[in-house]
């Protein structure tokens, strides 16, 4: 790719079925990877919005290929944080965002009882599409954000310290193609 000048990675898969053989390492390859393989194409770095999920906040980096479903999901989440900051620091324009609990059906191949459960947190706290999508439109257009690259944005609000809380966290992961 010649130049980017802004790009939008607003991609995610879930599963929590056992039966799924490999939903851990697709979870890690289309939630994280992707946006490494991009970036590795790409010629000159510009503007990168990472949509992304709260609950990398739980997960270990360690369990991305060792557990399944939901804790495989949050690692991949994690990685995909972490990811933005290396990329920070290679000179990308990186924002990481949490738009909500976007009413989406990303959970529909789940069991019954997750997508019961993720049903009824989208009743209750959910986003429509368009809410979300505002939130990461404001970090694409606007040219020049107040905050550091490798912010993270809990829906519409910065929080840089969370990238200089997990800086060495980033900086200690392995970047493999």
């Amino acid at each position: 790719l010649p130049r980017v000048d802004r790009v939008v990675f607003a991609h995610g898969v879930f599963t929590d079925r056992p039966a799924f053989l490999g939903s851990e390492e697709l979870q890690h390859r289309i939630n994280a990877t992707a946006v490494r393989w991009f970036c590795e194409a790409s010629v000159r770095p510009g503007r990168l919005v990472l949509v992304g999920s709260h609950a990398w906040r739980r997960a270990s980096v360690a369990s991305v290929h060792r557990s399944t479903g939901l804790a495989a999901y949050r690692a991949s989440k994690r990685l995909l944080f972490l990811y933005g900051l290396q990329l920070a620091e290679r000179g990308w324009d990186v924002h990481t965002v949490h738009p909500g609990v976007v009413r989406t059906e990303i959970a529909r191949d789940a069991c019954f009882w997750t997508r019961l459960a993720y049903r009824a947190l989208q009743g209750l706290v959910g986003v429509s599409p368009e809410q979300a999508a505002s939130t990461v439109e404001r970090l694409v257009i606007e040219p020049a954000l107040a905050v550091p690259s490798g912010t993270y944005w809990y829906e519409r609000t910065p929080h840089p310290e969370l990238a200089r809380a997990h800086r060495d966290e980033a900086r200690a992961l392995r970047w493999v193609a």
